[in-house]
């Protein structure tokens, strides 16, 4: 008995969902649609587990089992051996994790040693002394903060030490635009550097 391949797929488009699966040193596919995914203990997420024998992985895409196709644009996708989450074309190891965005953020050496520094943007009114968004300090000197945002929503914010008076700008002083993100889901890291701060 070889390994196996444990895949949680999320797609809110399908309410059904199969996939389609070689295994690594194969030429033969599944049958289309291929095997069909069974509701999982994590909400959203359908699962399969294949047996890759001796096989080290398997290229896959999904489908609806009416003919819409998610097969990353052609490319399909790859698994290796083990447990992966797949939601919005984003595959990461093991299972589900819940919606979030992790924040780093490195700013410029002449930060105050104590920031602070917050997050401010559509998502809490653009306050930008919200003790809600104020970002940790690591002892690796970057600050973060991991936010709960769902899936697909689009945001705009910047980071602040507390005013608008001392907002992030670029690095020779000029307005810098809002930055944007639309989380893909799961757990998400996002990494910023700081230019320069407006006041500084």
């Amino acid at each position: 008995v070889g390994s196996t391949a444990t895949i949680y797929y999320k797609n809110a488009a399908y309410s059904s969902s199969y996939i389609h699966y070689k295994l690594d040193g194969s030429t033969v596919w599944t049958t289309s649609p291929g095997e069909q995914l069974q509701a999982s203990a994590f909400t959203g997420y359908k699962a399969v587990t294949i047996q890759l024998d001796t096989a080290a992985g398997l290229t896959a895409a999904f489908n609806n089992g009416s003919g819409t196709w998610d097969n990353n644009g052609g490319n399909n996708y790859h698994f290796a051996a083990g447990t992966w989450s797949m939601v919005n074309g984003n595959i990461t190891a093991g299972e589900p994790q819940a919606d979030s965005v992790t924040f780093r953020a490195t700013v410029p050496a002449s930060t105050p040693v104590s920031g602070p520094v917050y997050l401010s943007g559509s998502f809490n009114s653009w306050n930008a002394a919200d003790p809600n968004y104020q970002l940790t300090k690591g002892s690796d000197g970057i600050y973060s903060i991991t936010l709960s945002l769902p899936a697909g929503t689009a945001i705009q914010y910047k980071v602040t030490r507390g005013a608008w008076t001392n907002v992030e700008v670029n690095s020779n002083g000029s307005d810098l635009s809002n930055r944007t993100l639309t989380p893909s889901g799961g757990a998400q890291t996002v990494n910023l550097t700081v230019q320069r701060w407006k006041d500084l």
